[in-house]
């Protein structure tokens, strides 16, 4: 559970990083609910409004982010994108090999919501 969590709070806050360059006043907020994690970030970026969607529905992207090992996205509708990942983690000492498939539900300029359909976490959603 925890290198689930170690690796999804990585890739998160990478692609966030990567998509605010010139971002101010980063929050991020982890607790503990039960027995999972719920992480919750927020930032300001100067991308626009249209920028910002380009770039979170841009899957092809991802593979090069550091770690990701292969990644491929095939559209399922006009709405929905399955994205089959695979990426290395570092944790401590050990190196892990996580492994995931996420469907994507795209609103338009209005964001994304994405689920994992299986994987190595139990449980991996939210929205951007």
């Amino acid at each position: 559970m925890i290198k689930s969590f170690l690796f999804w709070t990585s890739l998160l806050l990478s692609t966030a990083a990567a998509a605010a360059e010139q971002a101010t006043d980063m929050q991020v907020d982890v607790h503990r609910n039960g027995n999972r994690y719920e992480l919750t970030a927020s930032f300001d970026t100067t991308l626009s409004r249209c920028a910002a969607y380009h770039y979170l529905t841009d899957y092809d992207a991802a593979k090069q982010l550091p770690g990701v090992v292969a990644s491929s996205a095939v559209r399922e509708s006009d709405d929905k994108v399955k994205v089959d990942r695979v990426a290395d983690e570092q944790v401590l000492f050990f190196k892990i090999r996580m492994r995931s498939v996420v469907e994507y539900t795209e609103r338009p300029l209005d964001g994304v919501d994405f689920t994992q359909l299986s994987g190595d976490s139990k449980i991996f959603r939210g929205n951007w």
